[in-house]
Formats: C-alpha cells, structure tokens, sequence
C-alpha cells in the first residue's frame, strides 16, 4: 500500500478508542484533490452501546514523534518488500484512496490479479459482514 505521510499522520492522530470495549473509530477527514478519506465517528457507537459516546472515547498515542518512529520503521521495513520482491514475483502497488470502503476494492483486485480469480464478490461480502456500506 501507498500512503501519503500527512495522510496516516492525519489518521494517526484522530484515532479514537472506546474505554470499554476497546473498539476503535477515527475523527480526521483527509481531503486531497479528488480523495476523500470520512472520519469513522458514526452517530451511534459501533461497539453496542458504550455509555457516553462519543465524548468518552479517548485518543491513544497522539504523539507525532511516535507516529514518525513508527512509520519510519514502516518505510524502512514493510514498504521496501515490495522492491525487493520485483526482481522474483510479481507485485501490485496499491495506493491508498480513501478508508475500507474506499481503498478495498483496489486491494481486491490487485490480490485477484496477482492470483488469477476475480475478488469483487468475495470483498462485496467482506464489506456486508463487516457493515462498512
């Protein structure tokens, strides 16, 4: 996957976590061009009803000089597979255009080619199963 640095920073720093059940959501909203990643804050809470929600969901490592280690060592480490697989097999790069709903479908298709199947109805109930519609 291809991702903007300001972008996961972005995501990074609006994560949210329910204190209760631990489920995550995210309150920032990428713009860029004719991308659009939403905010995953629905009005109501996916975790089944967490007393106080939104306002008691609480942020969980918020600090940027985390967030450059951590994706530093992203760059470092998982984003130079790819490159290095090149030379035996083959590779799709996938960039990342928006959340799940968004950015699934390319995924699934670059995995489809890379397997010979056709993944389009395998992610439709993927993204049913999951609720993200």
């Amino acid at each position: 996957l291809d991702i903007p640095r300001d972008w996961a920073l972005a995501k990074f720093t609006g994560r949210l976590v329910c204190p209760n059940c631990d489920h995550s959501y995210n309150d920032a909203r990428v713009e860029d061009g004719d991308v659009v990643w939403a905010a995953d804050l629905p009005e109501d809470p996916k975790c089944g009803g967490c007393d106080g929600f939104p306002s008691k969901l609480i942020r969980r490592d918020p600090d940027s000089a985390v967030f450059a280690s951590r994706f530093d060592e992203y760059l470092a480490k998982e984003a130079a597979v790819p490159g290095l697989l090149e030379s035996v097999t083959s590779v799709q790069h996938v960039r990342v255009v928006g959340g799940y709903p968004e950015t699934g479908p390319h995924v699934a298709t670059a995995v489809g080619q890379l397997l010979g199947v056709d993944l389009a109805e395998a992610y439709e109930t993927v993204l049913d199963d999951w609720e993200l519609r």
